[in-house]
């Protein structure tokens, strides 16, 4: 919800990774986790980690700089502004950002953020 809020624009949220992304869903904003892994740091509470995607899909020929844009005026402060996921998530670190384009159909670009997050389930 927070950031479909800071688009200011109409966006399409996948929650997940979507196999294919058409040229009507664009700009599309999507999150998904992977590699999650129970750490047992605890011994009574179940500590896991895993790594936080939030991807940004434009137009292909959106170059880097508006893909840049995007995270830099919209995501980065959503996901600071997200009320509550303090109580959701113990760690944040950031580990990397990228691009692709999609190179089947030339229908978008993305950039992506990458955390390692912690969390108690």
């Amino acid at each position: 919800e927070k950031l479909e809020s800071v688009t200011g624009a109409p966006v399409t949220l996948f929650d997940g990774l979507p196999a294919f992304v058409e040229q009507e869903d664009l700009p599309a904003i999507a999150v998904w986790l992977t590699d999650a892994q129970y750490t047992g740091l605890m011994t009574d509470e179940d500590d896991w980690q895993a790594t936080l995607h939030t991807a940004v899909f434009l137009r292909a020929q959106a170059p880097d700089t508006e893909l840049d844009i995007w995270m830099e005026e919209k995501i980065f402060p959503a996901l600071e502004e997200v009320s509550g996921l303090e109580r959701l998530i113990d760690t944040m670190t950031p580990l990397g950002y990228d691009y692709q384009r999609d190179s089947e159909m030339a229908t978008w670009g993305m950039a992506e953020i990458t955390y390692r997050i912690t969390y108690t389930n």
